[in-house]
């Protein structure tokens, strides 16, 4: 959970002589934000039992805008960690009598103040209950773009794929977004390949098996649906056409319909793909048809050249956007994996990791498979104390039938 929050620094805060304002201000802020915080999560302001990593990198004056920005870093049994951040967006160009009301907008925002605080909520004060779900974490294993010479783990065979979820599934994995390839390694939307890769996931582990529609550009709708009966239990749709580097990943109106219609045929649950803001849009017009149910399970696809670009307020806007009650997660492109996993984690959602979209553990150091940036996530959120979700849980949180 976070919160924001955008003021100018009025006269009557403590201040010095030259109208730089007091860091007890804007630690007064922190408490205020952090008690917004707790009663949404307790319904109690809680006690607070200790500051820490305090810094004040730039002055702040009167008559400063500030925007201010608070979030959970840690759910403990009772104990609630808040990260807090300050920075000054517009200068007075007055702080100091005769005052006026002149300001000058900034062309980048200064940091004026970091700290964290540890709060306690005793058990008797915790009215209400809410802690961020369990963490669905979704593995992409394969793609259609990646290839061994982007990374020779790469898994391309059924038997290859199924070993690959396996073992991102040992690492707390609970949904697997499928591709497959053919005999040559090529991207392909065949029924019995499918169909094959499935069996042996079944097989080794139980995880949500979500089937992608995507297919390729110069596919038809019936040959990028036909693995929707081959034994999946979710099914990937695009919502709108976007430029994805140098080609188009074409979506018209009546081929996300047809699309839709058959995932609802298939009796699947759809996961709404959204790669630019205008496919909340086609997504609201496809419910509206009664081809889609809502609320509903979005992924917010973002990085990729040419579509959304990877930024927290971008994740904002989307959460904002969608449906109330739908879950979400989130899936970044390359480097930009990780950090945004991270970013869901803190902020209530959940994440997508694996080798469709991201062959590196970070700078120089290649992921050995999508079983390692399932860990990586996991290991972060648990670090978080927010718990992860086994496939029982994701199928009920998904609203997939067991």
């Amino acid at each position: 959970m976070h919160t924001t929050l955008k003021l100018r620094i009025p006269p009557r805060a403590p201040h010095l002589a030259d109208g730089s304002v007091q860091g007890t201000y804007l630690l007064e802020l922190l408490a205020d934000m952090a008690a917004e915080l707790l009663i949404g999560i307790d319904g109690d302001e809680g006690i607070v039992r200790g500051l820490t990593d305090v810094e004040f990198p730039n002055p702040a004056y009167l008559g400063d805008f500030i925007e201010a920005e608070a979030e959970v870093i840690h759910w403990g049994d009772g104990t609630r960690r808040i990260s807090f951040t300050a920075h000054k967006v517009a200068s007075s160009l007055s702080p100091t009598l005769p005052r006026s009301s002149a300001a000058q907008r900034l062309t980048h925002a200064k940091p004026i103040c970091s700290a964290k605080a540890l709060y306690f909520v005793p058990e008797k004060r915790r009215r209400i209950q809410n802690a961020p779900e369990p963490l669905i974490i979704t593995c992409a294993p394969v793609g259609n773009e990646t290839t061994r010479e982007d990374s020779p783990y790469l898994p391309l065979s059924p038997e290859e794929i199924a070993a690959d979820v396996a073992r991102c599934a040992a690492e707390g994995a609970s949904v697997a977004h499928l591709h497959v390839r053919d005999g040559a390694g090529q991207p392909t939307q065949s029924r019995e390949i499918f169909a094959e890769a499935i069996e042996k996931i079944r097989q080794r582990c139980d995880v949500v098996i979500q089937i992608s529609t995507e297919g390729d550009a110069a596919m038809d709708v019936a040959t990028r649906c036909q693995p929707l009966d081959a034994g999946g239990e979710m099914a990937s749709i695009a919502t709108g056409t976007v430029n994805r580097g140098d080609h188009i990943f074409f979506n018209s109106k009546p081929l996300m319909e047809h699309v839709a219609l058959l995932i609802k045929q298939a009796n699947l649950v759809p996961c709404i793909e959204i790669c630019d803001v205008g496919h909340v849009e086609n997504m609201k017009l496809l419910a509206k048809k009664g081809l889609i149910s809502l609320p509903g399970h979005f992924e917010f696809v973002l990085g990729n050249k040419g579509g959304m670009g990877a930024r927290t307020e971008v994740v904002r806007l989307l959460v904002e956007m969608i449906p109330r009650g739908s879950t979400w997660s989130v899936a970044g492109v390359g480097r930009h994996q990780l950090r945004m996993a991270e970013l869901a984690v803190r902020r209530g959602g959940h994440a997508r990791v694996g080798l469709e979209d991201n062959v590196s553990l970070g700078r120089g150091i290649q992921a050995q498979g999508s079983a390692p940036l399932v860990a990586k996530v996991a290991e972060y959120a648990r670090s978080m104390g927010r718990p992860i979700a086994d496939a029982a849980t994701a199928r009920k949180l998904l609203g997939v039938s067991g």
